[in-house]
């Protein structure tokens, strides 16, 4: 093989974004943004960033244990973001220390089957939260 620039190579790559870093695009120029990482039970920890036109979008993860997980997430000025947290119980869910439902930067916050959907603004978010 001569190239590395392979489809393959890419296959591989966008799955660490979509599905493991859970970074998709749901307007163009990443203006606005879905993180929903699957987090599984083989993988312990990810740590995947994207520059996009507006700036840094960030997610890392880490599983504490077999029972939380910590999940930092950076969304770029002039953005909003969706973020999903995959577990059913909202006052579990930790922003820097704070119960979500305190959170002033929160938009708001939605049940749906796969967790719930947090609508944010631009800005570093670190939750804490337990396994679904």
């Amino acid at each position: 093989m001569n190239s590395y620039n392979h489809y393959a190579y890419g296959a591989i790559g966008d799955w660490l974004y979509r599905t493991a870093g859970g970074i998709q695009l749901l307007e163009p120029g990443y203006k606005k943004i879905r993180i929903q990482p699957q987090i599984g039970e083989h993988l312990t920890w990810v740590d995947a960033s994207l520059e996009s036109v507006h700036g840094m979008i960030k997610v890392t993860w880490k599983k504490q244990n077999e029972d939380s997980v910590e999940m930092q997430v950076l969304i770029p000025s002039n953005t909003t973001a969706e973020i999903i947290i995959p577990t059913m119980n909202q006052d579990s869910i930790l922003e820097s220390g704070t119960p979500i439902e305190q959170v002033i930067s929160l938009s708001s916050v939605e049940q749906m089957s796969e967790g719930l959907k947090l609508l944010v603004g631009s800005g570093d978010y670190y939750f804490k939260f337990p396994m679904a």
